[in-house]
């Protein structure tokens, strides 16, 4: 749950740590998981087992998508060359997508506010990463994720590659950043 389903970023692609019900079951290190999750059962009455996990993530998913849109929402700046934006993903989470508008940079000042609407972007990226713990992931058959640390260097090279994009765009010039 809350994981990105085979949609990416041209930039960096984050989402939730993969757990699943049989990964608090049987996962020693999500011991402390598995004592909350027994404990909601019982709350509850009703049998813990792995279905009553699966039906808690799957309400855990939709609570990451609404905590992942109040982020993006609330570091989110008028952008002028960037779009941030959170999608469905196709069978369940989300993606969260960075977007380059095709333009043309007339002066200066529109490469300045260029590498501001970057800087921006990075505010959501560490949001995400520090108030709603997502991390740097590569979807698909088999999802891997980074650790915490890896994906704030993720998420430093992104923008810095985003940077090297605009500064590489010759005034005039139309092109994606």
């Amino acid at each position: 749950m809350g994981t990105i389903n085979y949609k990416t970023s041209e930039f960096i692609t984050l989402g939730y740590p993969v757990i699943g019900p049989w990964d608090i079951m049987q996962d020693e290190k999500y011991s402390v998981c598995k004592e909350e999750y027994k404990a909601m059962a019982g709350e509850m009455g009703v049998e813990f087992t792995e279905d009553f996990i699966d039906s808690v993530l799957r309400i855990d998913g939709e609570e990451q998508f609404i905590n992942a849109r109040e982020i993006v929402e609330q570091y989110h700046p008028n952008l002028d060359l960037f779009t941030v934006k959170i999608d469905p993903g196709y069978y369940s989470g989300f993606s969260l997508i960075i977007d380059q508008e095709y333009c043309t940079l007339d002066d200066e000042e529109e490469r300045a506010e260029a590498l501001e609407d970057i800087e921006q972007i990075e505010k959501v990226l560490v949001g995400l990463t520090v108030y709603a713990g997502m991390v740097q992931v590569y979807p698909g058959w088999c999802t891997a994720e980074k650790s915490f640390d890896e994906t704030k260097e993720a998420i430093r090279n992104a923008c810095d590659e985003m940077k090297r994009s605009v500064n590489s765009m010759e005034i005039g010039e139309w092109g994606v950043l």
